[in-house]
Formats: C-alpha cells, sequence, structure tokens
C-alpha cells in the first residue's frame, strides 16, 4: 500500500530517540535510537546475540572511574548468576581466580573471559604467600597462570595475593612472571555476612572522585548469595554518583615517572639552586603524585645540600615537574660527592626510575692542572733538572 501511495520516495520521515536509564541513575549507555524510514519493507536492524554482542563501554564518567572485581571463583552455581547480572547491568568486572577452582570449573572461567571480563590470578588454594618460601609462593603463582591458560588460552596480567598479604618477595616473584599486584580501595568485606545495605554503604562511603576505586566482592564464598544480591545495588551507587565501570586494568597505572642521574657544579662561594628534571612517558590523564626524598651518599646533607622530602604533584595533563636541590660551598671538601633523589609512593603512577644518583663535581678541580697540563709542563725547558748535581 505504501508504494501505491508513493511514500515509498520520501527519504526520512523521523527520528525517534528513546532514552531508557533506572530511576536515580545516570546511564548513558542505555540510549537506543530508532530510525523510522519511509521504505519501511526495506528496514532491516541486525541483532546481535548475546554470545556476540559486546558490553557497551561506559562514559558517564565526570567523577572518575571504578573497578568492580570477585575473589575466589570461580563457583560452578554463583558465578554463571554473577554473568547473568553484569550482563544486564552492562558492566565489565575483572575475576581473580584461584587454581584450585579453575582446574575445577573450566568451562565457567571460558565463559567469563567470553563475556568480556577480565580473568586474573588469585593464587592456587589461598594461602599466605608472604609466608611461604620463594619456591613455594613461585609456585602458586605459576600454577595457577598456566590453569588459567589450559581454560582460556590466555595469560593473566594481573595477581591479587590472599587476603592483601604482600611483601618485596611476594612482588618481586610475581614480576618475574610477568605478573602485576593489584589490591583494593573498597573492601566491601561481604564475606563476613554484611548486609546488602551495609554493603552498599560501604561502597558509597569508599568513593574517591578522580582516584582509583577497586571494590572488592567474592563470588565462591558461604555467603556469595548475599554478594550476588548486592551487586545491581552496587553498580546502581557507583553510576549515580558519576563513576563509570572499566576492567580494572584502566585503572591501573600506566603513566611512568622517569629521571636520569646529573652531574652539578659546586659553586665557588655560598650556595644556588639547581632543578632536577622528573618527568613523565606520556601526559597523564588524572591527577598523580610521587614522594622525592634525598639520601646521602659521600655527600651530607647540610653541608653539601641542603634538601627534604616532598611531594611532586603532576596535575592532569601534567608532563614534567623540577625538584629543586641547594647544593652548598664546602672549600674544605676535595673531590666529587654524590648524592640520591628516591622517588617513590606513587598514587595513579608508576615508579619506573626509583633511585637517581647526582653527583657534585668539585669547584677546586677545575682550577687544578689536568694530566696533559702536566705533562706538558714537565717536558718542557724551564721545567727543573730532575739529574743529579755534577752530571752533565
Amino acid at each position: 500500500m505504501l508504494r501505491r501511495l508513493g511514500l515509498w520516495a520520501v527519504p526520512l520521515l523521523c527520528v525517534v530517540a528513546t532514552v531508557a536509564a533506572p530511576s536515580g541513575a545516570f546511564a548513558p549507555e542505555r540510549i537506543s535510537v530508532t530510525l523510522v524510514a519511509a521504505r519501511l519493507h526495506q528496514v532491516v536492524v541486525p541483532r546481535a546475540t548475546a554470545a556476540t554482542r559486546p558490553i557497551p563501554p561506559d562514559f558517564a564518567c565526570r567523577k572518575g572511574m571504578a573497578a568492580l572485581t570477585f575473589d575466589d571463583g570461580p563457583h560452578g552455581r554463583y558465578t554463571p548468576r554473577l554473568l547473568k547480572i553484569l550482563r544486564r547491568e552492562n558492566v565489565q568486572a575483572s575475576f581473580f581466580v584461584t587454581g584450585q577452582n579453575t582446574t575445577r570449573y573450566p568451562a565457567v572461567v571460558r565463559s567469563t573471559l567470553r563475556a568480556g571480563h577480565a580473568v586474573e590470578n588469585h593464587s592456587w588454594d589461598h594461602p599466605y604467600l608472604t609466608s611461604l618460601s620463594r619456591k613455594k609462593a613461585a609456585s602458586q603463582l605459576s600454577r595457577t597462570s598456566r590453569a588459567i591458560r589450559r581454560a582460556t588460552g590466555r595469560s593473566p596480567a594481573y595477581f591479587r595475593p590472599p587476603f592483601g598479604a604482600t611483601s618485596k618477595k611476594v612482588r618481586s616473584i610475581a614480576r618475574r612472571q610477568g605478573l602485576q599486584q593489584k589490591l583494593w580501595t573498597i573492601d566491601t568485606l561481604d564475606w563476613a555476612g554484611r548486609s546488602v545495605k551495609r554493603i552498599h554503604r560501604t561502597v558509597r562511603q569508599g568513593l574517591r572522585p578522580h582516584r582509583t576505586n577497586v571494590i572488592l566482592m567474592h563470588d565462591a564464598v558461604r555467603r556469595s548469595p548475599t554478594s550476588l544480591e548486592a551487586v545491581p545495588g552496587v553498580i546502581r551507587e557507583v553510576r549515580a554518583r558519576g563513576y563509570c565501570f572499566v576492567p580494572v586494568e584502566a585503572v591501573t597505572p600506566s603513566v611512568v615517572v622517569r629521571s636520569a642521574d646529573r652531574s652539578l657544579a659546586e659553586p665557588s662561594k655560598g650556595s644556588s639552586v639547581v632543578p632536577l628534571h622528573v618527568w613523565l612517558d606520556d601526559r597523564t590523564p588524572r591527577r598523580g603524585t610521587i614522594r622525592a626524598t634525598f639520601v646521602d651518599g659521600t655527600a651530607k646533607a647540610g653541608r653539601d645540600y641542603v634538601g627534604t622530602s616532598r611531594t611532586v604533584v603532576f596535575g592532569r595533563g601534567g608532563y614534567a615537574h623540577d625538584v629543586g636541590v641547594r647544593i652548598v660551598a664546602d672549600p674544605e671538601a676535595t673531590g666529587s660527592r654524590y648524592f640520591w633523589l628516591r622517588l617513590d609512593r606513587a598514587s595513579a603512577l608508576r615508579v619506573g626510575t626509583r633511585k637517581v644518583k647526582v653527583v657534585i663535581r668539585d669547584a677546586q678541580a677545575s682550577s687544578a692542572p689536568t694530566q696533559q697540563q702536566l705533562v706538558d709542563e714537565w717536558a718542557s725547558p724551564s721545567a727543573p733538572s730532575d739529574s743529579p748535581p755534577g752530571a752533565p
């Protein structure tokens, strides 16, 4: 009938935009646009299947980002239920799985990865890694990574030590296996039998604007049903406050702080302030800080230099910063001296250069004769003779 009426020649009749957002939440990822064309018989709207449809990314990040993480899984009954909830709420999460449960439920791990979530390392059987020998701790991580690789074909990039118990030894073992540690900033304590309302309140109070927000929950403990019941409310609480959900790697600082060794000339008298350059390998997308500390070597604080610990702040889009140190003239000192600039305690950044050697060149060294000058002086005719008296 439309052909007989001639309406098929009309290029476009109307555009209808339907915005569906949950009450009290701003969820622009749910915007759907329906185009109504005149040639209705030719309009075909492809519809992806649940297995291939990607999770729409959140982009309402006016307050920052949050990562939703689940430990101790997978579980044969609770994890599939959780995946359905996350699909319904359009949220990507990160699952820190144990090796034992991965070998028990490999199909669940594969489903987790296919649904667009990250699968990471949480040790083999959840021990205190800090109480184990290096060999046993390394085995806990390597066996779990192999189990994940067998189940999914991919290796994990992050690990989370059970109970959050970590140390320099544990981190170094993980680095050797290509694993980066990722803890949490908000512990819901859902495993301890907390009510749904209390879990919601904990998340609400723990969110920090424009900072790393990593929420810890569980999907394979005795009280996992309560955890699952709390998940939709947690998502609403976070979104309603202007945060968006991203995988854990998106909130992991990737901008690296670097510096380089310096050689400074000692002032002839008094003192002078010299800048030590600290820079990032890329512009930071959000505010970040790092602590700069001066440490004595052969040069001593107060005698050869004046420097105190300070917090170096890189604003959003920042790239470089100068850390000033005052070099003091020391007429009694001979030769070069050195001290260290130590960089640590980074927030929203990652430390690349941890120690910088700063050498203070002696002011008297420039006025002292060089080795070539001494050779020339010895070879000149005016030089005193080394021959004994009476010699021809």
